[in-house]
C-alpha cells in the first residue's frame, strides 16, 4: 500500500541520537526499540512508500509544504484514488490545515488527528466537527499533556471514518479498554460528555 509520511525531525541521524540517548539511560527496552528504528529506516521508507523531511503546515516557508501540497503530491501516485487514511500530528499546525482537509474529505476513508491546546480553540474544533463528512468515532485525551482547570483536556487526538461505526453513539466509556496511555506511567484522563 502506497504510503507519505512528512516529518523534517524523522532522520537517520535523529535516530542515532535516540539510541545514544538510550544506550546512555541502559534502559534495555528503549535500546533494543532505537536500534530497530535506526536499522528499519531505510528498509521501511523504500518502494512506494516515501518520507518527506518536510512539515505540514505552512506552504511558501522552506521545509514547510502545504497540505493540498501533499495532496497534489499523493495525486502523481494514486491519480485521483480514494479511500485515503490521514494520520496527522503536527504539534498545534493542525488548525492551519482545518479548510484543506474539508476541500479534501471525500477522498478519505479515515483521519486521525491530534489537536492541541484544545482549551483556547474549541469553538474552531466544534465548527471543524460539525462541517467534517466523516463520522467522529473516538476521542482519547493525551494523558502526557495536561488538563485545564475547568477538566479540559489540553491535547485530545479524534478519529473520523467514512463507514458507520458500530454500537450506539455515546456508549462507550472512555478511555476505551482498547485505548493506549500516551504516557505509560500516567492514569488517563477520563472524558465525560454532558
Amino acid at each position: 500500500m502506497p504510503l507519505q509520511a512528512y516529518d523534517a525531525t524523522l532522520t537517520p541521524r535523529y535516530l542515532f541520537k535516540r539510541l545514544w540517548r538510550s544506550l546512555k539511560r541502559l534502559k534495555p527496552h528503549e535500546i533494543t526499540g532505537s536500534l530497530h528504528s535506526l536499522i528499519d529506516f531505510p528498509q521501511f521508507f523504500s518502494g512506494n512508500r516515501r518520507h518527506f523531511r518536510k512539515y505540514v503546515g505552512l506552504d511558501g516557508v522552506p521545509g514547510y509544504v502545504s497540505f493540498s501540497s501533499v495532496m497534489r503530491t499523493l495525486d502523481e501516485s494514486l491519480q485521483g484514488q480514494s479511500g485515503i487514511f490521514v494520520k496527522i500530528d503536527i504539534e498545534g499546525a493542525e488548525y492551519r490545515i482545518l479548510d484543506d482537509l474539508l476541500e479534501h474529505a471525500a477522498r478519505f476513508s479515515a483521519l486521525a488527528i491530534e489537536f492541541h491546546d484544545v482549551d483556547i480553540h474549541l469553538a474552531t474544533l466544534e465548527r471543524f466537527i460539525s462541517r467534517f463528512p466523516l463520522k467522529l468515532v473516538h476521542v482519547h485525551a493525551n494523558n502526557h499533556a495536561l488538563i485545564n482547570g475547568s477538566r479540559t483536556p489540553l491535547v485530545i487526538e479524534c478519529t473520523f471514518s467514512a463507514s458507520q461505526p458500530n454500537g450506539e453513539p455515546g456508549t462507550a466509556t472512555l478511555p476505551h479498554a482498547l485505548d493506549m496511555p500516551n504516557k505509560r506511567n500516567r492514569a488517563e484522563i477520563e472524558i465525560t460528555f454532558g
